[in-house]
């Protein structure tokens, strides 16, 4: 059975950091994952914001998610978000190690649905993207070590 722990922990690492430097610009920021609550068996989100007092809550969220839990299907997430889109300008940033076609699928719907966003795909070196490029589905490859 492959570890993908480091991979997980970079994948939270990058969620922080890329939610600081939004934050920090200004920027309204929120989170979906498909990672279960460490004391609930419930997926975390977390409505938007912005400001310090988001930036906690989003840490606070991400040191929340149980990696020994099953995390609900990627599918399911990007299908209740794609019909959850308005006509309000959002950019989604999907950063998963996942290489199944129906949450390749399901990401391009969503952006195709009038959304913007980019899939940063972590992955160690010797797991090779095998998923189409697209593109209207920017995808940037971020290899992480053991």
């Amino acid at each position: 059975v492959l570890k993908y722990d480091d991979i997980h922990e970079k994948q939270i690492r990058l969620a922080a950091s890329l939610a600081a430097h939004f934050i920090e610009a200004g920027i309204v920021v929120s989170l979906v994952t498909n990672g279960k609550d460490i004391k609930e068996d419930k997926v975390l989100k977390l409505a938007a914001g912005t400001g310090k007092q988001q930036l906690t809550n989003i840490n606070r969220v991400l040191s929340r998610i149980d990696l020994k839990k099953e995390p609900e299907a990627m599918t399911q997430i990007l299908e209740k978000e794609r019909k959850s889109l308005s006509h309000s300008q959002k950019t989604f940033i999907l950063i998963s190690k996942n290489l199944r076609m129906d949450c390749y699928e399901g990401f391009l719907n969503l952006i195709e649905q009038g959304a913007a966003g980019f899939w940063i795909s972590t992955r160690y070196h010797d797991m090779e993207w095998k998923l189409p490029q697209y593109g209207n589905l920017p995808v940037i490859h971020w290899e992480v070590e053991r």
